[in-house]
């Protein structure tokens, strides 16, 4: 909208964007591949589970790369062991980076 503020823009289009999936609220909180994203075990399994979901019924290469280097993440990430864990904290947060996560399956 012209006038508009950069951050209310880009506020305005995540929220738009979290709105038009409301079946997948995890996937719906990664909206900016340039972004950081941090989910608690318990979320990586839900992140894990609706990219499964969509990917069992999605035709688009693009969607399907990009779910199955989600997927691909998330076993990196629970497989590594966390400095939460072994200072024996109960929540571990798991920070996925897109400027890598996007090169893990090429």
């Amino acid at each position: 909208m012209q006038g508009e503020d950069v951050n209310e823009h880009c506020e305005r289009n995540r929220r738009l964007f979290q709105q038009s999936i409301p079946n997948y609220p995890m996937l719906g909180r990664i909206f900016d591949m340039y972004e950081d994203y941090v989910f608690t075990p318990e979320e990586v399994e839900r992140l894990r589970e609706e990219c499964l979901r969509v990917k069992s019924f999605t035709s688009n290469p693009a969607a399907d790369l990009g779910l199955r280097k989600l997927i691909y993440a998330r076993l990196v990430a629970c497989n590594r062991p966390l400095r939460a864990e072994r200072e024996t904290s109960e929540r571990a947060a798991f920070a996925f980076r897109y400027q890598k996560l996007f090169g893990l399956l090429r």
